[in-house]
């Protein structure tokens, strides 16, 4: 039987849209390609990537008309082709074509514009089109910092590894401060439908703690929150406020007060280092991976509970579950991601061997033990932990 791992990682890019009351609207487009043109059509698709139609460009101008329903997503995307039609399909074929597409929210009269050379839309013709190019701006940004810093890291007389490492390290930093940044404008507009959309992912892709999902939701105004979208929206909230701590699919092999097999594991040195060796007071074994996003999102809090109570007498043994062809690119994160107050090792066998044994079925996984490696907590969550140490050694 093929053994599975599941790594907590909530995607939403196309979500379904639950019908609450029906209301069809009109609108209509009228665009204008400005420095050349080089395609045939303007195809209009949905949120979910549904045709909706084409306007065929005429002399450098189109224009298009349709209905659209008060109680789906609020905004149509658009894309330059020479495909009279297109569709989810496609885009699951050529990834690239996601690049071309750009949002644009509904009104009764908008105005569309498209640059060539800069390859850039232009939309008029509501609020929610003037608010949104605030969050374009962001994202334009945040992209040119990323691209700058890429360019650099080509340069360095580094592994592939390490600069793949070093990227994602930079992307990671500069999309939170793009969030960061586009709260704040939020925060400036609570009652615009653009402030829900762009909150969407934050408790759907878990961006921030569930009560702080809720804290920031609250802040919206009632009749925004009230509307079909912030309905869906208050849905999505409590569903993550359910489950912000995950639900494992198998249980945990040890219990609390079993003894932790004992196990030896390669350090980044190629050094083979023995679990119960290396015990303090307290140990937290924890199993990630490089691929798994949430056990990325742990790290910083485990290096604070380092900083916090290593001086006790707290230690981290680090175990990797990327396999022995994943060996660079986990060697490349324990430097990026400073790791080196863990004691870090890998499981070259990915589920098989030690993972398997303790039945780790999702990561990030872990067990805390004592000195004598005895289990006194399980799959904790970084906030557990430090109230579980504050209160050991403040005993």
């Amino acid at each position: 039987m093929k053994y599975k791992i599941y790594c907590y990682l909530l995607i939403s890019c196309f979500v379904p849209c639950l019908k609450i009351q029906a209301e069809l609207r009109q609108f209509k487009v009228s665009g204008k390609i400005f420095n050349g043109t080089g395609f045939k059509n303007v195809c209009f698709l949905s949120q979910g990537l549904s045709f909706l139609g084409k306007a065929e460009i005429n002399k450098d101008k189109f224009e298009f008309q349709g209905n659209y329903d008060t109680d789906e997503w609020p905004y149509f995307q658009v894309i330059m082709t020479d495909m009279d039609s297109i569709s989810a399909k496609d885009f699951s074929k050529d990834r690239s074509l996601i690049r071309g597409l750009n949002r644009v929210y509904y009104a009764s009269e908008i105005l569309l514009n498209y640059d060539v050379q800069l390859a850039t839309w232009s939309a008029s013709g509501s609020n929610e089109n003037d608010l949104y190019k605030n969050y374009i701006k962001n994202q334009i940004k945040y992209n040119s910092k990323i691209d700058s810093a890429n360019r650099v890291i080509e340069g360095e007389n580094v592994s592939a590894a390490l600069k793949q490492e070093k990227k994602y390290k930079v992307s990671t930093s500069m999309y939170e401060m793009e969030r960061v940044e586009n709260l704040k404008l939020m925060n400036k507009s609570p009652n615009s439908v653009v402030t829900l959309v762009q909150f969407w992912n934050y408790p759907v892709m878990r961006y921030l703690p569930a009560a702080e999902c809720r804290r920031i939701f609250s802040t919206f105004s009632d009749s925004l929150r009230n509307t079909p979208f912030g309905k869906r929206l208050d849905v999505k909230i409590k569903e993550y406020e359910a489950t912000e701590k995950p639900v494992y699919p198998t249980a945990p092999k040890l219990n609390i007060n079993d003894t932790m097999y004992v196990f030896s594991l390669k350090n980044a040195e190629d050094k083979t280092i023995k679990n119960t060796d290396v015990y303090k007071d307290y140990t937290l074994i924890d199993f990630w991976a490089t691929w798994c996003i949430p056990c990325r999102k742990e790290i910083p809090a485990l290096k604070q509970a380092i900083n916090m109570f290593g001086k006790n007498g707290f230690r981290i043994i680090s175990v990797s579950i990327d396999k022995a062809e994943s060996a660079e690119r986990w060697k490349a994160a324990v430097v990026v991601q400073e790791m080196e107050k863990f004691v870090n090792l890998i499981n070259p066998e990915g589920t098989e061997g030690i993972a398997k044994e303790l039945n780790i079925s999702a990561i990030p996984a872990n067990y805390l033990v004592d000195k004598q490696g005895k289990v006194v907590g399980i799959n904790l969550t970084s906030s557990e932990l430090l109230t579980l140490l504050t209160d050991r050694y403040d005993k």
